[in-house]
């Protein structure tokens, strides 16, 4: 068997797109898996398997092995240059598929225990052809939810995944606002500093506040959550004066009716996780969420 024609090219396709998950999410690469359906899994077991990173977990529903035995045999030859055959690998076939055998998924895993992989899984279902199903699907999640850890350790301190400057950045858009206020061309900072439009006929006080609503410090530096603190108008007193619309990529804040703060994050969040809680004296909230979990179907 021969390396098959542009396998190389979508290898380092897949290790390029991981590479720049790791930047844009600061999540540590334990933290994501891999996965894909019949060509799509065949790819996620010869990227996972010879990324240069340990990943939390690797996925093939319906794939095969499309690497030659050699290039097998030299991961196990060479454990210390892939970390990943320690990585857990899930190999999922239908009994009625007849594009890609059941056969052949168990060829894959055994080739896979055969160059050193240790924690090789196989499951199959009755009645299945080349598809996705109910049962297949909670096996897939089941496998990912046990594999990605929910509250993996804090970073050290300028490591891998150390903070990237956000809190100053949010600071100098705090300074560029306060003096657009003083300049009158707040529309136009507020638009640069992505708080969108604002609305028509406010008063001086008004625009004050809302130039506030760039004064927030944004906390990137752990692997496992996000942490929002936003400095609120003066005259806020309780929780009861504001609006909260959180989802996965974005928090959004009104006083009353009036839209303060529209943040796109740059990371996406568990929304069924976020925590808010107000802060009179010192006149600011505060907004936690846990970081979601981030996968790569090829």
């Amino acid at each position: 068997m021969r390396t098959p024609d542009g396998l190389a090219d979508a290898i380092k396709h897949v290790h390029e797109r991981l590479d720049e998950l790791l930047v844009v999410t600061n999540f540590a690469p334990s933290r994501i898996a891999i996965g894909g359906f019949g060509m799509g899994g065949a790819l996620a077991i010869a990227a996972g398997l010879s990324y240069r990173r340990p990943l939390a977990a690797i996925l093939s529903h319906s794939g095969w092995m499309c690497q030659p035995a050699f290039e097998l045999s030299a991961f196990g030859s060479m454990p210390h240059a892939a970390p990943n055959l320690e990585t857990p690998i899930m190999l999922l076939a239908g009994d009625e598929d007849e594009t890609v055998e059941r056969s052949a998924v168990e060829a894959a895993g055994a080739a896979l225990r055969a160059a050193g992989c240790q924690q090789v899984i196989f499951r199959s279902f009755e009645d299945t052809a080349h598809k996705f199903s109910l049962k297949s699907m909670g096996v897939m999640v089941d496998f990912l939810r046990a594999r990605v850890p929910e509250r993996p350790p804090a970073p050290k301190a300028g490591g891998e995944n150390a903070g990237v400057g956000a809190k100053s950045r949010t600071m100098m858009l705090g300074n560029e606002l306060g003096a657009a206020v003083a300049s009158g061309q707040l529309q136009a900072a507020a638009e640069k500093a992505g708080l969108g439009p604002l609305p028509s006929g406010l008063t001086a006080g008004d625009r004050n506040q809302h130039a506030q609503a760039a004064k927030y410090e944004l906390n990137l530096e752990s692997a496992d959550e996000i942490s929002l603190v936003v400095h609120v108008p003066a005259g806020v007193t309780s929780m009861e004066q504001l609006e909260l619309a959180i989802s996965a990529e974005h928090v959004q804040v009104h006083v009353g009716t009036q839209p303060f703060l529209d943040l796109a994050l740059p990371t996406p969040i568990d929304e069924d996780s976020a925590r808010a809680k107000f802060a009179k004296k010192a006149g600011k909230l505060h907004i936690s969420a846990r970081r979601a979990v981030v996968g790569i179907v090829v």
